[in-house]
C-alpha cells in the first residue's frame, strides 16, 4: 500500500517519507521553494533600498562634518539619485527631502544644502508624540 503514495521533493526530487501533506525533503528545499518564490515579490523593495542605501553614503561622504551646500553637479556625479527619498516635506518657502538621517534642500541655482540629523532630533517626540518619522 505505501508505495501506491509515493511522493517527491518539488524541489530536487527526492523521495519524501513521513506526513502525507509533506511537500519538501527537507529544511533546505524548503528554504529554496520559499526564496524562489519570494525573490519577484521582493525585488523591488530590495532595488529602492539599494538606491536609498547609496543615496545616504553619497550624502555622508559629502557631509562629514554635519552640515555643507554642494553644489547638484556633484550630487550627480557621485551617482546621487534624486527621485528616491524616505521623507518629503513642503512648506510655504522650502521643500525639504530625507534621506534616512539627512535632510536636503534646495539653496539657490544649482545648490543643495545638506544636514546629518542629531540621533536626538530623529528620536524628539513630535506633535502626536511620537519619534520623528524620518
Amino acid at each position: 500500500m505505501e508505495d501506491h503514495f509515493k511522493r517527491f521533493c518539488s524541489i530536487c526530487g527526492t523521495r519524501i517519507t513521513g506526513r502525507v501533506d509533506k511537500r519538501f525533503c527537507g529544511d533546505g528545499c524548503r528554504t529554496v521553494h520559499h526564496n524562489r518564490s519570494n525573490s519577484e515579490t521582493n525585488r523591488h523593495v530590495r532595488l529602492v533600498n539599494g538606491i536609498l542605501r547609496r543615496n545616504r553614503r553619497i550624502l555622508e561622504k559629502l557631509v562629514p562634518g554635519g552640515m555643507r551646500t554642494v553644489q547638484s553637479t556633484l550630487l550627480f556625479a557621485a551617482g546621487f539619485d534624486f527621485a528616491y527619498h524616505t521623507r518629503y516635506e513642503q512648506d510655504a518657502r522650502q521643500s525639504r527631502f530625507y534621506c534616512y538621517d539627512f535632510v536636503y534642500e534646495p539653496a539657490g541655482t544649482g545648490k543643495w544644502k545638506i544636514v546629518k540629523l542629531d540621533e536626538a532630533i530623529l528620536h524628539e517626540p513630535n506633535s502626536e508624540g511620537r519619534g520623528a518619522a524620518v
